[in-house]
């Protein structure tokens, strides 16, 4: 005897198309209000708008023709991704005050230990050698301007 597949409920499986949707157009409304530009000289807003057409276009498409069948049922192990997006949010508002190296750190650290259940000897570690790499690509390599970082004034750097 087949096994029976689990009855989905009405509308459940549509809530990542419908933060997606949201998203997008959120992406595509606040890149619309930056200069555009055109693919010869691009805008700020360019590529976020592009992509948040995109991003729309996708979620619409998932909304209309997604059935559903392959969805796995929302688990207490949800939450993690809450999570991690509360401490994205934390790291994005510190980083404008701290600058990358500690948010960067406790950041890292926190989603190792936390959401990767690594120790927390791997999880220091980790976070510690992740964030010198992040912070030497951006800033030397790449010279992506970052805000003002406590940490690096202590050594003398930006």
């Amino acid at each position: 005897m087949a096994a029976r597949e689990p009855r989905r409920s009405g509308f459940a499986h549509r809530i990542g198309g419908a933060v997606a949707l949201l998203v997008g157009v959120f992406f595509v409304v606040q890149a619309h209000s930056l200069t555009l530009g055109d693919f010869a000289a691009p805008g700020p807003g360019l590529w976020p708008f592009l992509i948040g057409l995109v991003m729309t276009g996708a979620a619409i498409l998932v909304l209309l023709t997604d059935s559903g069948a392959d969805h796995e049922p929302l688990t207490p192990a949800a939450r993690n991704v809450v999570f991690g997006i509360a401490g994205l949010a934390v790291f994005i508002a510190a980083f404008t005050y701290l600058g990358f190296i500690l948010p960067g750190l406790v950041t890292f650290a926190c989603w190792l230990r936390f959401l990767a259940r690594e120790s927390w000897r791997n999880a220091l570690l980790l976070a510690v050698v992740l964030t010198a790499v992040f912070y030497v690509l951006f800033v030397p390599v790449l010279g992506v301007p970052f805000p003002q970082d406590v940490v690096a004034a202590l050594w003398g750097g930006d």
